[in-house]
């Protein structure tokens, strides 16, 4: 792992680690702003009515799952899983928050824009952390790779066993050709 990485996962992971423990400490709070997010998702058949009615649950397990994807993150443990984790994590806290924030002033607008924009930076931050392959090519890339590999040998295998089916029929036909001619010189040998 490059020193970027090393010191750069952990700086990222702290922000996540912090508010994952913030929530966790609020649940009720943070429940109470998912209400409506899921009252939402039950009318437009996302949600089951059983989801509807454990918004505490729900914001528990988002919680513990920022938290815990941030740990990994900051330790560097499956850092693309973790950075997908709390991609998902980040994008319901950005939109809670931003429904939470009070706009009735031009103060309040004007602070809840930097905050979005913030956490829209945030966002983008564990995408790329979601999609870093530290160096090491992805398994798209080697998939690819190896599918390339498989065609370029396939086509050489082709190519040598035309040349040697070639080169038998070659020697086939000779080999026919010089017993034609033994046979027709021993038949006119007997002949004669």
């Amino acid at each position: 792992m490059s020193i970027v990485r090393f010191a750069a996962r952990p700086l990222l992971a702290a922000g996540f680690v912090a508010d994952g423990a913030r929530r966790l400490r609020s649940v009720d709070a943070t429940a109470e702003q998912l209400q409506p997010l899921l009252a939402a998702a039950q009318g437009a058949g996302g949600a089951d009515d059983a989801l509807a009615g454990r918004s505490r649950t729900v914001a528990r397990a988002a919680a513990g799952a920022q938290l815990g994807a941030g740990i990994l993150l900051g330790l560097g443990r499956m850092p693309r899983l973790a950075a997908t984790v709390l991609a998902s994590t980040w994008a319901l806290d950005t939109w809670l928050d931003h429904r939470a924030a009070p706009a009735g002033t031009d103060e309040e607008k004007a602070s809840r824009r930097s905050a979005l924009l913030r956490n829209l930076s945030m966002l983008g931050a564990v995408l790329l952390a979601a999609v870093d392959t530290s160096g090491r090519p992805g398994l798209a890339w080697r998939t690819g790779k190896l599918a390339d590999d498989t065609r370029r040998s396939l086509s050489s295998a082709t190519h040598s066993t035309g040349r040697t089916a070639r080169r038998v029929n070659r020697t086939a036909r000779r080999r026919v050709k010089a017993a034609d001619k033994a046979i027709r010189s021993t038949v006119s040998g007997l002949a004669a």
